[in-house]
């Protein structure tokens, strides 16, 4: 049990110092647009086998949610954006390259 409460007050000591840490401020920017494009990502190769009725409802609640989170700092609504366009190109270029 010492060992875990080593471990454990590690942790929260780790936690109580990043936030006055530099780079905490530039980690949390890209947090949020990192999550966005991996559920964007896994997102849109799981409905690629559901409806399209199902697919327009997540993708609507998945859209409201990042405006919703992203609201709260430019810069990350900005990357979000870029890497939705980024994702948007690459689909239409593999269309385009299987058609």
């Amino acid at each position: 049990m010492d060992k875990l409460e080593k471990i454990v007050s590690g942790i929260a000591h780790l936690f109580a110092i990043l936030p006055s840490t530099p780079w905490w401020s530039f980690l949390t920017t890209l947090m949020g647009p990192v999550v966005g494009a991996v559920v964007a990502w896994w997102g849109t190769y799981y409905l690629a086998r559901k409806t399209e009725k199902a697919r327009q409802k997540i993708l609507i609640t998945g859209i409201w949610f990042k405006v919703v989170q992203m609201a709260e700092n430019c810069r990350a609504l900005h990357l979000f954006l870029m890497l939705v366009y980024l994702r948007q190109a690459m689909q239409c270029q593999m269309k385009r390259k299987y058609t």
